[in-house]
């Protein structure tokens, strides 16, 4: 029978204030692939899905909440992703 391998993650130092930053960066982490992902897709096809989609992430990166959870200028993030992405 295989051992249990045991994951420690790299922000758990066992404080909730590390794990609130943890949570914070992954969810940030997502939105950022997501929205790569779907300017690809919008690259490719005129889906009005897509653009709905991407147009959802973008008003979530100049959210209160985005400035709230992180210390980024979305607004210079949609602009280096879009930079990257569709050039």
């Amino acid at each position: 029978m295989r051992e249990r391998v045991k994951y420690r993650n790299k922000y758990d130092d066992g404080t909730i204030e590390t794990c609130y930053k943890s949570l914070c960066l992954a969810i940030i982490e997502q939105a950022v692939k997501d929205y790569k992902k779907m300017l690809e897709a919008e690259k490719r096809c005129e889906d009005l899905n897509i653009k709905r989609e991407v147009r959802k992430l973008e008003n979530f990166f100049r959210s209160e909440w985005f400035e709230q959870i992180s210390n980024l200028d979305g607004k210079l993030l949609i602009k280096n992703i879009r930079k990257i992405i569709l050039n």
